[in-house]
């Protein structure tokens, strides 16, 4: 699947200033799913840019500005394919009745308690209500 993305920023400053070097991530980072195929970065006022690598493989960009202005202007612009299937989608329903099984496991490996959804707030109550004591009791 082929994505384009636009990465933007405009910083309006009520007097000019002379900004400082910015440290910028902005294009996908490319791994063996990612493929990019087209990135640019556009500065105004113009800048002087510095790219490198961190750690874990991003581009990092740092635009050093020459000249003092009022408005500051960073985008990004990356063209991408990518080769990763399409999310999972599972049914989930949410209604879904409680199965006795799932309580008892969720029981034998030391939960206090089991809840399904959709939680009755007076079972909830009662679930808190028994627990917070048990564990007031605790404390030193």
């Amino acid at each position: 699947m082929r994505l384009n993305i636009l990465h933007g920023m405009h910083y309006r400053y009520a007097e000019s200033v002379a900004p400082l070097p910015h440290t910028l991530v902005v294009t996908p980072r490319e791994s063996g799913q990612t493929r990019i195929i087209h990135r640019s970065l556009r500065c105004v006022p113009d800048a002087d840019v510095a790219w490198t690598l961190d750690v874990f493989g991003n581009l990092i960009a740092t635009a050093t500005f020459a000249e003092p202005t009022r408005d500051l202007v960073v985008t990004g612009e990356a063209v991408v394919d990518h080769g990763a299937p399409e999310w999972p989608v599972f049914a989930i329903d949410p209604e879904m009745d409680e199965k006795r099984e799932d309580r008892i496991r969720a029981l034998t490996a030391g939960f206090q308690m089991h809840l399904t959804k959709p939680v009755a707030p007076e079972e909830l109550i009662v679930v808190i209500d028994t627990m917070v004591p048990r564990a007031r009791g605790a404390m030193p």
